[in-house]
């Protein structure tokens, strides 16, 4: 008994030193975060207050005793976020991973990877987790995410979501959670929510590649760089997914393939696609940039060439410094060249002025890798200023174009889109009829859609005061075809109940805006209103034969429906007829 109550003192008393310890190990990591790493890092203080730093460097100090392992993570990493340099960054995914794999897109974050037992979360948007809204979700992860705008934070967010350390360390689930209950909305708006362990059997996608094509710039994840031409299109793609040279495949000798074909192959179009490229070394790609700026002068002689430069949230550091130096003016030989290069896309990762050339440490506690930036690289003078590098024709990707299979940025580029200002309503937004795009515009004679919340039942609709014919409306939504006589421009919208204007905004009515009919919204494996010849409803089931003929309905054509292209697959077809059935069906 003497003895049990001597090691039961012992015991006691080591808890308390156990705790310094612990404090202790932590306060070395604190310590390099908070005093060694500003010190090293050239840049760390270039727009962030030294007294502001020390009082967040000193609150975490003192909570230090209360706070999990988790918690202390996410402090540390909010520490390294507070320059304001999305480089500079903690890396806190490490641990086990819930078995779900997520794509923010322009509408929200979808599953498009999930475990076997999960696959009814599929094309499913994530609305919530542990019952807090995503969108405060994305706000607590841009507390440790290093970031320099919103959609490096969503494109980052896709990763950080999926780590219980993450989230317990901001207090989105209990400390020492190893589930999270997440709440998906599929695309037909039923709400689910299921509880989410880090488990995992074996994962599915949507769309599976198995079952069908998959736009260009998703496949071959794994190569760094890799090209194809396509002759019926006169169409040179070059998909650049990282900025790293291959001693295997050097890229100067992938370069000169890539000239050898603009010199030897008719081209009208030449894309070079930066999408979810995270960077790397920004001068491997400069003897591509030099082949092209010489030939340039020659290849401009062909009034349809144009070079297309896709990148999106997820293009980073060293392709967003790439992308931006080929909207150099000097690319271009003298003269008025218009759009002759041209980039395409969602806005990118980081700001046009950046730091980079990476320093790597790891933490001397916990281990964890830290990086911060050794070398300034100001925002191009041709570039405006700001925290976005934004695109010269914006193209949103959204749910419906991803699990569809469908790549909108290849289908503006082949279809030569320059872009329409997006009209921006109090109250009332007017979209496609068909394709429901606000950005694509609306042609004469097409059926368009108004959204609002109209008070009463619409009886009436205007564009540019003229009556337009009504098709179908509902408290929320009002379809109608947009009379045939308005001029290209931006119209004014009075949907009218009883006499009254009971909404009104504005509109962008351009020569064309073709939109193909949704067949099935929550459905996007059969995204179109298609039929084969045989007047069956085309689909996966049921597909078309090679040769054969398929109706497309759709709406939009306008003064260019004589003059319509369908392509499969980029691959252009042979169109046998192209009108008008009733008032704007195409």
């Amino acid at each position: 008994m003497a003895g049990q109550g001597l090691l039961l003192i012992i015991g006691l008393l080591l808890l308390p030193l156990m705790a310094a310890q612990d404090i202790a190990a932590r306060l070395s990591d604190l310590n390099y975060v908070g005093t060694q790493m500003p010190k090293q890092a050239p840049f760390f203080f270039a727009h962030l207050d030294r007294s502001q730093y020390q009082r967040a460097v000193d609150d975490l100090s003192a909570r230090l005793p209360s706070l999990s392992d988790a918690e202390f993570y996410a402090g540390l990493a909010h520490l390294v976020t507070l320059p304001g340099d999305a480089h500079t960054q903690l890396n806190l995914l490490t641990g086990p991973a819930f078995p779900l794999q997520f794509q923010w897109l322009d509408d929200g974050l979808y599953v498009a990877i999930a475990e076997y037992s999960l696959t009814d979360t599929l094309t499913t948007r994530v609305v919530a987790v542990n019952g807090l809204p995503i969108e405060d979700v994305a706000s607590r992860l841009a507390t440790v995410i290093s970031h320099e705008n919103d959609h490096w934070v969503h494109k980052r967010a896709e990763q950080y979501v999926r780590y219980p350390l993450v989230l317990e360390g901001l207090k989105i689930i209990p400390a020492g959670a190893v589930t999270a209950d997440f709440t998906f909305r599929s695309l037909n708006g039923r709400e689910f929510t299921r509880t989410v362990s880090t488990k995992n059997d074996g994962m599915t996608a949507a769309p599976d590649e198995g079952e069908g094509t998959i736009p260009a710039f998703r496949s071959s994840p794994s190569l760094f760089y890799w090209s194809t031409y396509t002759e019926a299109s006169r169409l040179l793609y070059f998909k650049y997914n990282s900025c790293t040279n291959v001693l295997l495949n050097p890229f100067s000798t992938f370069a000169a393939g890539l000239l050898r074909t603009l010199d030897t192959m008719p081209v009208d179009t030449f894309v070079i696609d930066f999408r979810q490229n995270p960077g790397g070394n920004n001068k491997v790609i400069k003897p591509l940039l030099d082949g092209l700026q010489q030939r340039l002068p020659r290849l401009l002689l062909n009034p349809r060439f144009r070079v297309y430069v896709a990148f999106d949230k997820g293009s980073f550091s060293a392709a967003v410094d790439n992308s931006m130096t080929l909207k150099n003016p000097a690319m271009l030989p003298a003269g008025d060249w218009g759009n002759a290069i041209q980039t395409i896309g969602e806005a990118a990762g980081n700001s046009p002025s950046m730091y980079g050339n990476l320093v790597q440490f790891e933490l001397p506690r916990s281990r964890l890798t830290d990086f911060y930036t050794s070398t300034a690289f100001p925002r191009p003078a041709w570039m405006p200023d700001g925290t976005e590098v934004l695109p010269d024709v914006p193209v949103p990707m959204r749910a419906a174009d991803y699990f569809a299979r469908f790549d909108p940025v290849m289908a503006e580029i082949l279809a030569r889109y320059t872009g329409t200002p997006r009209s921006v309503s109090a109250d009332l937004v007017v979209v496609n009829g068909a394709s429901f795009r606000p950005e694509q515009g609306i042609a004469a004679g097409s059926l368009a859609t108004a959204f609002a919340a109209f008070p009463a039942l619409t009886d009436e609709v205007r564009v540019a005061g003229q009556a337009a014919r009504l098709v179908a409306a509902s408290g929320s939504q009002v379809n109608f075809v947009v009379p045939e006589s308005i001029e290209a421009g931006e119209v004014a919208i009075s949907v009218r109940a009883g006499g009254k204007e009971v909404a009104s905004g504005q509109a962008a009515i351009t020569t064309s805006g073709a939109g193909i009919f949704v067949l099935q919204p929550s459905d996007p494996s059969e995204p179109g209103a298609i039929e084969n010849q045989d007047s069956s409803v085309n689909s996966r089931s049921n597909p078309a034969a090679a040769g054969s003929i398929v109706q497309i309905f759709a709406t939009g054509g306008g003064a260019a429906a004589d003059a319509v292209q369908v392509l499969f697959n980029d691959f252009p077809s042979q169109v046998t007829y192209g009108g008008v059935v009733s008032p704007g069906l195409w």
